[in-house]
């Protein structure tokens, strides 16, 4: 039926049919018109829960396993690198630059201690022969799955969702949500961690070697040490186009980027999923997380006097190395956020998925990632032995894990 044009007997027929919730039309055959015409049938589905309850599961079903990326950071650096062009200029006036975005944002940022960041990687993942999870970056649908779908008993997105993994990366602040005392996010942690049924784990990692791009922002960066000149013009034979104005003042990061492209080599490998098992500090710290096999990964201070002995060659890949995968990591956008509502969000979230009322038929695994020092001198610079090179960072990641497992 309904292969090509309606014969007059079909019209007939069709006609004749009782309107109900689907129209004129029974919904089989509703569902090869979608089929046959390329009608959407999201749209479908906000007419009435009739057309809900029968696209749904066939729209819903890649949403089976889950994962969640919310990258944010409290504002005080963005508020200092935005002040700082305000008053000199971009490092590249000959390159393209917004005024007047930076200053609309230098305003807007005074009133709010956090920004929420959706962060996506340009790294071409099509030859990676895994099939990772649904991958959401963008907060406001991360704030709209916790408000609404997972506090919704009787939602069907919530019923298909049988894995949830969600990362949250700290770029600074981490210390203020996890560790402070007046925070919420630290309490619901607390909590969690009573629980018979919920793992969590709190490790520091191995440290990160890291490229510094020059984060003063207290003086004309062009000053007698031309130090914004050292610190990019090393990279712009390895890669074209690289030397810009996207770090200052655009993006504010770069180092604390680092840490993401791997974090994204693991979803597309498939292996965030492996993280819900772990039980003990050995194997979150050597064996199970997204920077096991980082090359930029290196285990104790001693590293530096061998990065030192190695020379300048073995510096410069590094240097190089560091700052291409950097620049794979991109902002699409960004909001901001009061600092009590941040709390809330983030407390909300572990309630959520450490709640064997709420999340009782998913797995859920939360990986809260941020760095040991904390400020936004963050990471300990030593300087090599050419200053053309300038200095290499090293970075000191800090993870808490939080597994639940469903009821069986």
């Amino acid at each position: 039926m309904l292969q090509g044009s309606s014969s007059k007997v079909e019209v007939e027929l069709i006609s004749a049919m009782k309107p109900t919730h689907t129209g004129k039309l029974p919904m089989d055959i509703w569902y090869l018109l979608t089929k046959k015409y390329h009608i959407d049938p999201k749209l479908l589905m906000r007419i009435n829960n009739t057309f809900y309850q029968a696209f749904a599961p066939d729209i819903y079903k890649d949403f089976k396993d889950l994962q969640i990326l919310l990258v944010a950071s409290n504002t005080k650096k963005m508020r200092e690198s935005d002040a700082c062009f305000l008053k000199y200029g971009p490092d590249f006036p000959h390159k393209p630059y917004e005024s007047y975005k930076i200053y609309e944002r230098h305003k807007q940022s005074a009133h709010y201690e956090y920004e929420l960041l959706d962060v996506r990687s340009k790294k071409d993942y099509s030859n990676y022969k895994s099939r990772p999870a649904k991958i959401i970056t963008d907060p406001n649908k991360i704030k709209f799955l916790f408000e609404t779908i997972l506090t919704n008993p009787k939602s069907l997105l919530k019923a298909t969702i049988k894995h949830l993994t969600v990362d949250v990366s700290l770029l600074y602040g981490y210390y203020d949500i996890v560790h402070s005392k007046k925070s919420l996010a630290k309490k619901a942690l607390k909590k969690a961690g009573r629980k018979i049924s919920v793992k969590k784990l709190n490790v520091e990692l191995q440290p990160f070697i890291t490229a510094e791009l020059y984060d003063s922002f207290d003086e004309d960066r062009w000053g007698e040490n031309i130090n914004v000149q050292s610190s990019f013009s090393r990279f712009e034979k390895t890669q074209a186009g690289i030397v810009s104005n996207n770090k200052f003042p655009k993006n504010v990061y770069f180092k604390e980027m680092l840490h993401l492209s791997p974090v994204f080599d693991y979803y597309y490998n498939d292996l965030r999923a492996s993280m819900r098992k772990i039980t003990n500090f050995d194997d979150l710290r050597y064996l199970q997380n997204p920077f096991v096999d980082f090359p930029c990964r290196f285990g104790s201070l001693e590293s530096k006097y061998l990065i030192r002995k190695k020379g300048d060659s073995y510096i410069k890949k590094i240097l190089e190395h560091t700052t291409i995968i950097t620049h794979e990591i991109e902002i699409y956008n960004r909001q901001f956020i009061k600092s009590n509502d941040f709390n809330l969000l983030i407390s909300k979230i572990v309630e959520t998925m450490s709640s064997e009322v709420t999340c009782q038929d998913i797995d859920t695994s939360l990986l809260i990632i941020g760095d040991k020092e904390d400020s936004n001198t963050d990471g300990q610079a030593f300087s090599m032995s050419s200053e053309s090179l300038g200095d290499i960072v090293e970075l000191k990641p800090v993870v808490t894990l939080v597994n639940k497992p469903a009821k069986r």
